[in-house]
């Protein structure tokens, strides 16, 4: 009873899966770049992280976005790239985002 009904949920799921659509696709690729083992798991500092960081900025700028404000660096910040958003100066680093 239980082979027959992991049978039937194996057989439907072969059924209603769908070809993955362009934005799949592209989204699968970049997981596929960054998840590389030539990237040799992306710890800090290391030449895997500054790769992938390399990977990441590229990818930023061929969709068109620009660096946020006149310094750079390679900080995590959901502020860092912005297609158009003026630096602010008055940041709380401490303090969470509104």
């Amino acid at each position: 009873m239980l082979v027959r009904r992991a049978l039937l949920v194996t057989l439907c799921t072969a059924l209603f899966a769908t070809e993955p659509n362009d934005a799949t696709r592209r989204w699968w690729s970049h997981v596929q770049a960054l998840s590389n083992d030539s990237l040799e798991g992306r710890d800090t500092g290391s030449k895997g992280y500054r790769t992938a960081a390399r990977y990441v900025v590229a990818q930023f700028e061929r969709a068109g976005l620009k660096a946020a404000g006149e310094m750079v660096s390679t900080r995590p910040s959901p502020y860092m790239w912005s297609a158009s958003a003026p630096i602010n100066r008055t940041w709380n680093w401490s303090a969470p985002p509104a």
